[in-house]
């Protein structure tokens, strides 16, 4: 049935859900990568090009395999939001969340009056009406993850009070869109930059008193893993769909060329 709790049964008991990004439109990749023991796959809708068509087929992929299907919206966008629900998606990532008024117009896209302003189409979501819809619409915060991205300077200030809003349930950093946030026309950050890494502590250090669960996007590295966790990350997102793609037909070309040198073959 509902999947998000294979992630927040696991946080419950102090261990580290792992998914992954997929942001091309084949739903046959999810199913791979799913199949590979993920917990969840993070399907992209902000920087790729697909449509709510993929995503549904996307989520269809999550569901048959048993993971969380967690949609990343292009936008805080109520309409789009709404849809994607409908579709059985089991949390929204909002990204480039600046402000606590922005965090409060996410949280009433993913509630129902009179807590907020999603519409009532649930169907896929209930899978149409075979699962129980009254306690799917009574629990929505126990089904439905309603995250808020923090991708830019502007939101730091608000992290504590956005976090005490009914409604939201965590949070994932987006390093990358941060460090460019805070750049000058002086100074330009990546997130390596030790400013970055900085400012990555302090705000693991906020979220950590807040008591929500907070993730992190980016690429795998044994380094990035360890600095995310030592801040007190719940969770992991890592790698898109293209990295295993590249990295793998780039090992094998690298292997072979490393054989027909042997060999004294040219190539």
């Amino acid at each position: 049935m509902f999947n998000l709790q294979k992630i927040t049964d696991k946080i419950a008991a102090g261990k580290v859900p792992v998914g992954s990004h997929v942001g091309f439109d084949s739903p046959i990749l999810t199913e791979a990568l799913a199949g590979c023991g993920f917990d969840f796959i993070w399907i992209d809708a902000e920087h790729s090009a697909i449509d709510k068509k993929d995503i549904q087929n996307h989520l269809l992929a999550c569901r048959a395999a048993g993971v969380a299907g967690i949609v990343r919206v292009p936008w805080n966008d109520h309409v789009f939001i709404k849809s994607v629900l409908d579709m059985g998606a089991d949390g929204i990532i909002v990204p480039m969340v600046r402000s606590l008024e922005e965090a409060r117009t996410a949280a009433a896209a993913t509630h129902y009056p009179p807590n907020g302003v999603r519409g009532m189409g649930t169907r896929r979501a209930v899978n149409y009406s075979m699962w129980d819809k009254a306690e799917y619409t009574a629990n929505e915060d126990k089904h439905i993850w309603t995250i808020v991205q923090i991708e830019h300077v502007d939101v730091v200030k608000d992290l504590e009070a956005i976090a005490a809003l009914p409604g939201i349930s965590g949070f994932v950093i987006g390093p990358n869109d941060y460090a460019m946030s805070m750049n000058t026309q002086e100074h330009r950050y990546t997130a390596a930059s030790p400013e970055a890494k900085s400012e990555f502590d302090r705000i693991g250090e906020i979220l950590r008193k807040t008591g929500k669960p907070f993730g992190v996007s980016g690429a795998y590295s044994e380094q990035f893993v360890k600095d995310w966790l030592g801040r007190g990350a719940n969770w992991l997102c890592m790698n898109f769909d293209f990295n295993y793609i590249v990295n793998g037909g780039k090992a094998v070309l690298k292997g072979t060329h490393e054989t027909l040198d042997a060999l004294g073959q040219a190539y």
